[in-house]
């Protein structure tokens, strides 16, 4: 779900931009490589690409390297974008080991600015984001978003309502168009999509940001699409149609 609505995003963004800024708090590596469980139908939708030749269908053909391999945002957004001088991306990533596999694979890569940032996505994002050339697009790829705050022992891996006011305060002074996905996997700790939904809106207003879409699977599984000076943002409000048609 959540390649699919990037995929889709970045085709809306490329038709009306040629410059693009690509931010991600959660890289992880460029290309997975373990499975921790079986998933039919993911393994279905593989053997079956490019399927309904979806611009997501089309980008995992092209960057799959077979059967138990899976590639990162940061991949789609190379594959998609299609004019690599116009794109630079700030990746950040908390794994050592991770940070050294999108480094390599990022020094492959030819007319891309990319910076690499190690260690908790906060930490970089209190430094203060890059101007940004053409839209900026953050993507946010926690376990969940916890609407009612850190337990004593807050995980990393998690979001949290002082996390979204971080982001406000690094986007505060940057001029131009911004697109936020955030995609979360779980409703616990009452949570359900609705409640995050609304508390989502309510932080993200205070900077002008307001939600284009809402797309989900079931009861846990969600991408949230908010823009702030977005004139198309019209556009995207058919996603999570577009979206069911697709899954079936």
């Amino acid at each position: 779900m959540q390649h699919w609505v990037l995929c889709e995003l970045l085709n809306s963004v490329r038709s009306h931009f040629t410059h693009l800024t690509y931010v991600d708090a959660h890289s992880m590596a460029p290309v997975a490589r373990r499975r921790t469980s079986s998933n039919p139908k993911f393994d279905t939708v593989f053997e079956q690409l490019p399927g309904q030749k979806s611009f997501y269908e089309q980008a995992w053909q092209a960057l799959s390297l077979g059967p138990g391999t899976y590639p990162n945002s940061a991949n789609f957004v190379q594959q998609l974008w299609q004019l690599p001088g116009n794109c630079s991306m700030l990746l950040c990533e908390k794994d050592d080991e991770t940070v050294s596999l999108l480094r390599t694979w990022a020094s492959q890569l030819n007319g891309l600015d990319i910076e690499i940032a190690n260690r908790d996505w906060r930490n970089r994002f209190r430094k203060g984001l890059p101007k940004p050339s053409g839209l900026m697009f953050i993507s946010f790829d926690p376990n969940m978003y916890d609407r009612n705050g850190p337990p004593k022992q807050a995980k990393h891996e998690n979001m949290y309502p002082a996390d979204f006011k971080l982001v406000l305060d690094a986007v505060n002074d940057l001029c131009g168009g911004i697109l936020i996905q955030i995609s979360t996997y779980s409703a616990n700790n009452d949570n359900a999509q609705n409640k995050v939904a609304a508390s989502l809106d309510h932080i993200l207003k205070d900077g002008r940001f307001t939600r284009a879409a809402r797309i989900n699977t079931d009861g846990n599984m969600m991408s949230l699409v908010y823009t702030r000076d977005v004139v198309w943002e019209e556009e995207l409000k058919s996603l999570s149609d577009r979206f069911n048609k697709w899954f079936g």
